[in-house]
């Protein structure tokens, strides 16, 4: 973990891509059965409507066969983090079941506005989505699926919190939704 003060510098990596405008794909760890990819924010997992680069236009730098790569789960466009990459159909069945058995813990660090007074808790915030004709959104309140994640503080600067999430459910947004919960 950085010491407090310590800088850090989140970018996309540099390097050939699998298409015009994506850079290579940053591999934290590789096996016969795994990729693991840090994925930049900014960067969808699956393709848009209105187009552009995702993290499936590197599958076919990562495996030339043809049954496969899959993801084993997703993150937000907008989150920055670890992904896993299933190269064949077993490991993926796999850690699709240890994910929804609970059996993969998701570890969520984010820099919050404001300083939040509390070293740790609990947020229990139902999420749903709302549906209106320009689109859709998440939001937490009553009516929407049980969403509950853990949180400690791991950090202050003046008018900044760094918390570590530990969701304990899985719903789209919930990391941000909770960390809105906060106050913060």
């Amino acid at each position: 973990m950085p010491a407090a003060g310590r800088r850090l510098r989140l970018g996309l990596c540099r390097g050939a891509g699998a298409r015009p405008g994506l850079n290579a794909p940053d591999i934290i760890f590789q096996d016969q059965r795994f990729v693991v990819l840090n994925k930049p924010a900014g960067l969808p997992v699956h393709p848009g409507p209105s187009g552009g680069p995702c993290v499936e236009d590197w599958f076919p730098l990562l495996s030339r066969r043809p049954d496969g790569p899959w993801l084993a789960h997703r993150l937000d466009a907008d989150t920055a983090g670890c992904l896993l990459v299933a190269l064949r159909k077993q490991p993926l069945l796999a850690a699709q079941a240890l994910f929804a058995s609970g059996g993969v813990r998701k570890v969520y660090w984010a820099v919050l506005r404001g300083e939040i007074a509390a070293e740790s808790g609990v947020i229990d915030a139902p999420v749903r989505r709302i549906s209106d004709p320009v689109g859709w959104r998440m939001a937490t309140g009553p009516g929407g699926q049980p969403a509950v994640s853990e949180w400690r503080a791991l950090g202050r600067a003046p008018g900044e919190t760094w918390v570590e999430v530990r969701p304990r459910t899985g719903r789209t947004h919930q990391v941000r939704l909770h960390c809105q919960a906060l106050g913060a």
